[in-house]
């Protein structure tokens, strides 16, 4: 996962938009002192100690490389050690991406739009919590992805620390957050319509459809992806929920 990328992006645009954490025009969607405040330094703490976590991950690669014996994977995960796809890995990095843009067809919605500040801050502090767990875990949990027990892929391309962070997902976990983020938000404003059905199947498919690319890439188990999927999900749902309003 390309994490330097994305905390120069977000950092940027949480810096941008923290000045706005105060008394917008708000309806569904709704920010409140000092909830908020909390909700942010909670997600920027977990980043920061996540950042400086997967940055000094050191256990992988060894001195002397032997390729691992697969037969110590459980049955259920043990099929993703044969599977192993450039092209794969490339069109779940273009989903991953595109995810991060999801939440921003709510804004082609007038009632949403008028909530936009609020919106974007909750993406924001969703966006933080969810890269903070991924670069946390990974860095201390040490977990080989499959393609190092591959005896077809190149030893060159086991050779690197990020060949040791396979728990968890962190693509299947980020998409999960943003989709679901983005029909929570949805379901905030519209619930009960004709098309809430739908918005939520597509929420599914796209955190689903990333997972599946990451196991025909051979980058992740199915427990890798199946844990992240429920991270990014409890995520994108509890932190819209939070700032749902009840009439």
């Amino acid at each position: 996962m390309h994490f330097r990328i994305l905390r120069q992006i977000f950092l940027i645009a949480l810096v941008v938009s923290a000045t706005t954490l105060s008394g917008n025009s708000q309806n569904r969607i709704r920010l409140s002192k000092p909830n908020d405040f909390i909700y942010s330094g909670i997600g920027i703490s977990f980043f920061a100690w996540g950042t400086y976590a997967y940055d000094h991950k050191s256990d992988w690669p060894p001195s002397e490389f032997t390729l691992p014996d697969y037969h110590s994977i459980n049955r259920f995960d043990r099929s993703a050690v044969f599977h192993y796809s450039k092209s794969a890995a490339k069109t779940s990095d273009v989903f991953l991406l595109s995810s991060l843009a999801l939440p921003s067809v709510l804004f082609l919605d007038s009632k949403m739009r008028k909530d936009a500040g609020p919106i974007s801050i909750v993406y924001l502090q969703t966006v933080f919590l969810t890269l903070g767990e991924i670069q946390l875990v990974k860095g201390y949990a040490h977990r080989l992805r499959p393609y190092v027990y591959n005896e077809n892929v190149a030893t060159e391309a086991k050779m690197n620390a990020d060949a040791g962070a396979s728990f968890f997902s962190g693509h299947t976990a980020m998409t999960s957050a943003m989709a679901v983020y983005t029909a929570s938000v949805y379901s905030a404003y519209y619930h009960g319509s004709k098309a809430e059905p739908w918005i939520w199947a597509g929420a599914l498919a796209v955190p689903l459809t990333t997972g599946y690319l990451r196991y025909r890439a051979g980058m992740h188990f199915p427990t890798d992806i199946l844990t992240g999927f429920l991270v990014g999900a409890a995520n994108g749902f509890l932190m819209a929920r939070l700032h749902r309003s009840i009439d």
